[in-house]
């Protein structure tokens, strides 16, 4: 019973990061980017955040936390100017290039970032009105 929620975890990220390439893209208004692209790009970085951890867990190797965000921010550039650098197109139906399809994926990035404090803060604020943690 516990494969459901992992896979059920795994689906949600897809999606989540999908909609939210989506996103940052329309917002450039020049550039657009297929649905299918977007959910593609969103479980690429999925299973490469799963493969991550897996790796982190059996090999037993611990990464500082200042190292561990410069691998993130590398890996989200390259994998978006690799990824998003031949599928976002501008007006004209070319592609993005590389340096513009790492900075979305460095923006996509920073909006899965933003959300995730986002949610923390509000998960945290409901546990102060529950009463299950105690306020500063």
């Amino acid at each position: 019973m516990i494969l459901v929620p992992a896979l059920l975890s795994l689906l949600l990220g897809t999606v989540f990061v999908g909609l939210l390439a989506k996103l940052v893209i329309r917002l450039a208004r020049r550039y657009t980017l297929a649905w299918r692209t977007a959910f593609a790009y969103g479980a690429l970085v999925t299973a490469a955040g799963v493969a991550g951890l897996l790796l982190r867990f059996f090999s037993g190797v611990v990464v500082p936390g200042l190292l561990g965000a410069a691998i993130a921010v590398v890996f989200h550039a390259l994998m978006g100017g690799w990824f998003l650098g031949t599928r976002v197109k501008d007006r004209d139906g070319q592609p993005a290039g590389f340096r513009r399809g790492a900075l979305f994926g460095l923006l996509v990035f920073g909006a899965v970032l933003a959300l995730g404090f986002v949610f923390g803060a509000l998960q945290g604020v409901m546990e102060v009105q529950r009463g299950t943690v105690a306020p500063i």
